[in-house]
């Protein structure tokens, strides 16, 4: 097993069971599993769903998965690509099929942050996502305002999804088991709470200045952030019906879609 790839494997049928209910509402829509490893979950799967597209980096597993596991149980509605998910193009598969997709996975966790920004990215083409993180990245994506936990992470994901905990994962589910406790969340990504952030792009570059300096104003961090004068941020954070010495982890999602509004007038300037 290569470590490097963060592979620690699911081996719990219980959650394995949890994970596939959560991840599986329409029997014709596919599935996309990221990490399928030794196929625990993707048998599951694909007794549940017309199709199934594993993506596995490591080409010895998916070799292993494909000969040893799914043809000889004459699963043939799995297709597996031996490559990075990090490459898959979600927007040209459903320009090419017509179906959003329901993806589902063990998410390696030295990309789980930029795997799950990948998925917000891609909102219109998926229908909801049912992913296990680390525990700690997990409870950033369901905390709340004013917590120590909310980040630009919860209001990303909130923003775009409904999110909920399907369940915990204790390190003993998997081999090698991992030193750290795992969570499983899921997204619906057709129910955003903010529908009418048109440019998501521009949103994310808002919330990442919002909240690059924490212990900085959301004054000092979004004027820093985004290149815009001291005197003029003033003025468009008061515009947003907000208080300049607020911090951004006390900011509520509305919040950040007034400000997203108000300094839209801005957005070629930020964007050069």
């Amino acid at each position: 097993m290569r470590k490097s790839l963060g592979q620690n494997l699911l081996i719990d049928n219980n959650i394995c069971q949890k994970i596939a209910e959560a991840a599986v509402s329409c029997y014709e829509l596919p599935i996309i599993e990221i990490g399928p490893g030794l196929g625990a979950l993707t048998t599951l799967l694909a007794r549940m769903a017309k199709q199934i597209i594993a993506i596995e980096l490591d080409k010895n597993m998916a070799r292993l998965l494909s000969d040893k596991i799914l043809k000889p149980q004459g699963l043939s509605n799995v297709l597996i690509l031996n490559q990075d998910c990090m490459d898959f193009d979600f927007s040209a598969y459903y320009r090419h099929t017509g179906k959003k997709l329901q993806i589902v996975g063990n998410l390696p966790y030295y990309i789980s942050s930029h795997l799950l920004v990948k998925i917000l990215d891609n909102a219109p083409y998926i229908k909801s996502a049912t992913i296990m993180l680390q525990k700690e990245v997990a409870i950033r994506l369901t905390a709340k305002t004013g917590s120590k936990d909310y980040s630009r992470l919860s209001v990303l994901s909130q923003a775009r999804a409904r999110v909920h905990t399907v369940c915990r994962v204790s390190p003993t589910c998997f081999h090698p088991p991992p030193k750290i406790w795992s969570q499983v969340i899921h997204m619906d990504l057709t129910k955003p709470a903010l529908p009418d952030i048109d440019d998501f792009d521009f949103f994310k570059k808002i919330v990442r200045a919002g909240f690059g300096q924490r212990r900085k104003t959301l004054l000092n961090s979004l004027s820093s952030g985004l290149k815009i004068k001291r005197e003029q941020m003033t003025i468009e954070i008061q515009k947003a019906n907000l208080s300049e010495n607020i911090r951004a982890e006390a900011l509520e999602l509305e919040d950040f879609a007034r400000l997203y509004k108000t300094l839209l007038l801005y957005k070629t300037f930020i964007e050069t």
